[in-house]
């Protein structure tokens, strides 16, 4: 049973804490501007230093459910994600932060006036400030490490100028609770799939797929290209790690990758001689390419495509092709390695509707759907196509 939720500190408004905790936080925080911290020279372009989030501008506090308690919007193997709000920086902390000494020593950085606006050079480097943050929190120890190596991973991504149209916006991890703050996005490629396309009669949900698919599945196949071309392995990418949005300026669905726990990048530059740890957290056995089950080897990027192949398919169908062997975990995973999903996917009562579906999109874009699926989905990774080659059929 995962801990209790966190208690409100400092940057929960109705909360009460002691001057005693906050100068004590905000010591911390100093200590850590203090070492070399600097906004403008840590967000360089290329950088792998983690990205602080900075609460000295702006800070948040959680949102409440009926029972009073901090809402909960996503649970994990690792964390919980809670609904939070923009808030001012308290004034108890603004007070601290100004009685700091500029410098700890006559090299270290000069840490960060909080008397700035959201506007001067500090906040430039950060997205927008949103409407809403999701606030990732760590339940124990080893998941402080997980998150801790989440956020490297994400501040890395998010300093390249197109990192939005990939990913979840990223504000940072707030030092005092090692919690990643993200842009709340209410929407999931997995929400879509149960509660807007399954709830729809079969002629409606026809239309809607051939409507959404190409505009999701390009952006996906985009988005994967990108992580890869800055060595970025996902490691578990199914339809609850893919956020949706509407893009403003067509009024079409736009999909984010979200969930970097079990992801995977070089070492930085910095540490060339140092071994890249296999990732802690977990992926899902549905989406794992057969490579994964049979071995003990790290993900690859031919087993993120595999995994965005079997998203796709799930978009497609309305269901796993494994559903229905879902209770026999032991025969699941020799299935699952044989590596033939769609001979599964006629199988089973959830068969004649899958293939129905299937038809019914191959008829609405033009082209057979199910083919182009079984130039990504065979087990050889050798007899599959490359993303480019398959992104250009689509």
């Amino acid at each position: 049973t995962p801990p209790s939720t966190p208690t409100k500190r400092s940057h929960s408004k109705s909360s009460s804490v002691s001057s005693s905790s906050i100068r004590e936080e905000l010591e911390n925080l100093r200590r850590g501007m203090s070492s070399g911290y600097s906004v403008e020279g840590i967000e360089k372009l290329g950088s792998y230093e983690p990205r602080q989030f900075p609460a000295w501008l702006s800070d948040y506090e959680f949102e409440m459910d009926p029972a009073g308690r901090q809402k909960v919007i996503g649970t994990g193997a690792w964390s919980t994600v809670y609904l939070a709000s923009p808030a001012p920086s308290m004034p108890e902390e603004l007070a601290i932060l100004s009685s700091l000494p500029n410098h700890a020593s006559a090299e270290a950085t000069p840490p960060l006036t909080p008397v700035r606006s959201r506007g001067s050079s500090m906040s430039k480097p950060y997205p927008p400030t949103p409407s809403a943050y999701a606030v990732k929190v760590p339940y124990e120890k080893t998941a402080h490490r997980v998150l801790t190596e989440e956020g490297r991973i994400l501040s890395y991504l998010s300093r390249f100028p197109s990192a939005e149209k990939y990913l979840v916006p990223y504000y940072g991890q707030d030092l005092r609770t090692d919690a990643l703050i993200m842009r709340y996005m209410p929407s999931t490629l997995d929400s879509l799939i149960i509660a807007d396309l399954n709830t729809r009669d079969e002629s409606d949900r026809a239309v809607m797929l051939a409507d959404v698919f190409p505009h999701i599945a390009c952006n996906l196949l985009d988005g994967l290209a990108w992580l890869q071309d800055k060595a970025c392995i996902h490691g578990d990418i199914k339809p609850s790690n893919i956020l949706m949005a509407v893009n403003p300026s067509t009024r079409t669905p736009h999909a984010v990758f979200a969930d970097f726990s079990a992801a995977t990048l070089p070492s930085s530059p910095s540490e060339p001689g140092k071994k890249q740890s296999k990732p802690m957290g977990g992926a899902t056995w549905d989406f794992m390419a057969p490579s994964q089950l049979t071995s003990t080897s790290t993900p690859t990027p031919e087993a993120d495509l595999w995994s965005l192949a079997i998203t796709l398919l799930v978009l497609v169908t309305g269901a796993s092709p494994y559903d229905r062997i879902a209770p026999n975990a032991i025969l699941k995973r020799e299935i699952l390695k044989l590596g033939t999903p769609l001979d599964y996917v006629s199988a089973g009562e959830n068969g004649v509707r899958s293939v129905i579906r299937l038809g019914a999109l191959s008829r609405g874009l033009g082209f057979n759907v199910k083919k182009w699926m079984g130039r990504m989905l065979a087990r050889e990774e050798a007899a599959r196509m490359d993303i480019g080659e398959w992104r250009e059929e689509l």
